[in-house]
């Protein structure tokens, strides 16, 4: 069993004017995989070093299975580290580097050998057991570094933005061979990143950051599609999700010059945001945008990402000060030229509403 729970968790660095974490709680299940998420300077790598024992809470208690890790020094916590950095002994061999953890907790040499070998076939990388560090690409240093925690067999897996030095078509390999292998193993993982791709691939649930505090966790699918604030709604999803501003009056919301029925919730406000994820955009002939219950727009297109099983089309809507920017995701390629008119159609179902205060 693994289960670590947070409790109240605070940390202010000396000389900061801002706490990193102003009292976070957060439970991770034992074989649950959590992503942290958020931009620089949010917490998150904060967190995991205080799990690690790098750092010491302010305030809260960090405890796993139900003993406080308080007095406990980081070499007894049982916890395995995969840094950005990788973190390689470049005078040992991938070998070497993969035994090393063992030969200092006394493991004898057979048993050694045996998780070596039984690591290195997991992560398929048998023919690099003779090379040096410096013999390796990075997607090779990786998996070594993956290797090394794997084959001590810890109670929970710590990665830190372990993909962020490579390039992109390698951490899109590396993220799912990352996700497949913590749950074949059935291990307790926390990995922290900022990117939101990664977080959707790798996480069972997902814990979004801002400013030292968690503002919404759940699986990814309930983080796209009920996202609990403006923050979580524009942070995740590709390409990023339409906010915009609306004025509110009777019952109904104004958006470009348009207006949609507004909910219950928000109809003694005087505005509100508004988001529309950019799949759920409808680009329709330029003659007319279509009547109905919807938000209809009449749109004048500025620019277009053909990626060849979708395009993202970019367009401006409305005149003045409510004038918005509009992105959509049109199936195959897009045909309209910069400055072509278009109609946007955009079902009320699919529209979500946030207050305009910060942080609500």
């Amino acid at each position: 069993m693994a289960k670590l729970v947070l409790e109240r968790v605070k940390r202010r660095y000396p000389g900061a004017s801002e706490p990193a974490l102003r009292g976070i709680d957060l439970t991770v299940e034992d074989g649950e995989v959590l992503v942290l998420v958020g931009p620089s300077g949010c917490g998150k790598s904060t967190a995991l070093r205080l799990i690690a024992g790098l750092d010491l809470p302010d305030g809260g208690t960090i405890s796993l299975d139900g003993k406080d890790l308080a007095a406990v020094p980081p070499q007894e916590r049982d916890v395995a580290m995969v840094f950005q950095g990788y973190a390689l002994y470049p005078h040992m061999t991938v070998e070497e580097n993969l035994a090393f953890p063992l030969k200092m907790r006394g493991v004898a040499k057979v048993e050694r050998a045996r998780k070596v070998k039984e690591t290195v076939r997991r992560l398929d990388i048998e023919a690099l057991l003779p090379r040096l560090p410096s013999e390796l690409s990075g997607g090779q240093r990786q998996r070594v570094a993956m290797g090394r925690a794997l084959v001590r067999e810890p109670r929970i897996f710590l990665f830190d933005e372990p993909l962020s030095n490579l390039d992109a078509a390698l951490r899109a390999s590396l993220r799912v061979e990352i996700a497949r292998l913590m749950r074949a193993v059935g291990a307790t993982a926390i990995y922290v990143t900022h990117d939101q791709v990664e977080a959707m691939t790798v996480g069972d649930r997902i814990a979004v950051m801002r400013d030292g505090l968690i503002e919404q966790i759940g699986p990814p699918r309930t983080i796209y599609e009920k996202p609990s604030t403006a923050f979580v709604a524009t942070f995740v999803g590709t390409p990023a999700i339409n906010l915009w501003r609306a004025r509110v009056n009777e019952g109904r919301a104004r958006v470009a010059g348009a207006e949609l029925d507004v909910p219950a919730a928000f109809a003694d406000r005087s505005e509100a945001s508004i988001g529309v994820r950019p799949e759920h955009v409808r680009v329709v002939d330029s003659s007319a945008a279509p009547a109905g219950p919807g938000l209809s727009l009449r749109a004048k297109v500025i620019g277009s990402e053909p990626l060849g099983s979708e395009t993202i089309v970019h367009a401006e809507a409305g005149e003045g000060d409510e004038r918005v920017e509009v992105r959509a995701k049109v199936h195959g390629f897009f045909d309209a030229k910069i400055g072509d008119e278009v109609g946007i159609a955009i079902d009320p179902a699919r529209v979500f509403w946030f207050p305009v205060e910060a942080g609500a």
